[in-house]
Protein backbone atom coordinates (compact mmCIF):
# COMPACT_ATOMS: atom_id res chain seq x y z
CA UNK A 1 0.00 0.00 0.00
CA UNK A 2 2.81 2.23 0.73
CA UNK A 3 4.20 1.91 -2.82
CA UNK A 4 0.92 3.13 -4.04
CA UNK A 5 0.90 6.01 -2.32
CA UNK A 6 4.75 7.03 -3.40
CA UNK A 7 3.68 6.47 -6.55
CA UNK A 8 1.02 8.73 -6.32
CA UNK A 9 2.34 11.46 -4.46
CA UNK A 10 5.71 11.55 -7.05
CA UNK A 11 3.75 11.38 -10.07
CA UNK A 12 1.65 13.91 -11.26
CA UNK A 13 -0.99 14.92 -13.68
CA UNK A 14 0.18 18.46 -15.49
CA UNK A 15 -3.05 19.47 -14.27
CA UNK A 16 -1.29 19.10 -10.43
CA UNK A 17 2.03 20.18 -11.60
CA UNK A 18 0.16 23.69 -12.76
CA UNK A 19 -1.26 23.80 -9.44
CA UNK A 20 2.09 23.46 -8.02
CA UNK A 21 3.79 26.13 -10.07
CA UNK A 22 1.12 28.47 -10.38
CA UNK A 23 0.88 28.34 -13.89
CA UNK A 24 -1.74 27.30 -16.48
CA UNK A 25 -2.37 23.81 -18.14
CA UNK A 26 -1.79 25.63 -21.58
CA UNK A 27 1.50 27.23 -20.51
CA UNK A 28 2.85 23.73 -19.41
CA UNK A 29 1.80 22.71 -22.42
CA UNK A 30 3.48 25.19 -24.19
CA UNK A 31 7.00 24.58 -22.47
CA UNK A 32 6.82 20.82 -23.46
CA UNK A 33 6.11 21.95 -27.34
CA UNK A 34 9.15 24.73 -27.24
CA UNK A 35 11.17 21.91 -25.82
CA UNK A 36 10.50 19.09 -28.11
CA UNK A 37 11.29 21.74 -31.07
CA UNK A 38 14.25 22.79 -29.37
CA UNK A 39 15.49 19.27 -29.43
CA UNK A 40 15.43 19.73 -25.58
CA UNK A 41 14.93 15.92 -23.45
CA UNK A 42 11.41 16.08 -22.21
CA UNK A 43 11.07 14.89 -18.37
CA UNK A 44 10.48 11.49 -17.60
CA UNK A 45 6.55 10.62 -17.52
CA UNK A 46 4.57 7.54 -16.92
CA UNK A 47 1.65 7.06 -19.30
CA UNK A 48 -1.58 5.57 -16.47
CA UNK A 49 -4.46 4.95 -18.91
CA UNK A 50 -4.97 7.90 -21.05
CA UNK A 51 -2.86 10.33 -19.52
CA UNK A 52 0.84 11.02 -18.77
CA UNK A 53 1.69 11.13 -15.46
CA UNK A 54 4.95 13.43 -14.49
CA UNK A 55 7.95 12.76 -12.09
CA UNK A 56 7.61 15.62 -9.83
CA UNK A 57 11.19 15.99 -9.00
CA UNK A 58 12.02 15.40 -12.40
CA UNK A 59 10.39 17.91 -13.91
CA UNK A 60 11.32 20.19 -10.92
CA UNK A 61 14.67 20.16 -11.93
CA UNK A 62 14.23 19.94 -15.77
CA UNK A 63 12.04 23.35 -15.18
CA UNK A 64 15.22 24.60 -13.30
CA UNK A 65 17.90 23.67 -15.85
CA UNK A 66 16.07 24.12 -19.14
CA UNK A 67 14.88 27.67 -17.87
CA UNK A 68 17.03 30.15 -19.99
CA UNK A 69 16.78 27.43 -23.38
CA UNK A 70 12.83 27.13 -22.55
CA UNK A 71 12.34 30.96 -22.68
CA UNK A 72 9.69 32.16 -24.92
CA UNK A 73 7.94 35.76 -26.56
CA UNK A 74 4.16 35.32 -27.29
CA UNK A 75 3.08 37.51 -30.23
CA UNK A 76 -0.40 38.33 -29.84
CA UNK A 77 -2.27 38.38 -33.34
CA UNK A 78 -5.56 40.37 -34.01
CA UNK A 79 -7.88 37.19 -33.36
CA UNK A 80 -6.15 36.69 -30.14
CA UNK A 81 -6.81 40.11 -28.99
CA UNK A 82 -10.24 40.06 -29.70
CA UNK A 83 -12.86 39.10 -26.78
CA UNK A 84 -15.45 36.53 -27.41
Amino acid sequence: MEKTNSFVERYLPLKRLSEIYNLSVPSLKILLHVAKQRGIELPVRKRVKRQYLYDRIAFNNWLWEHAEKLKVDFHFTQKDKTEK
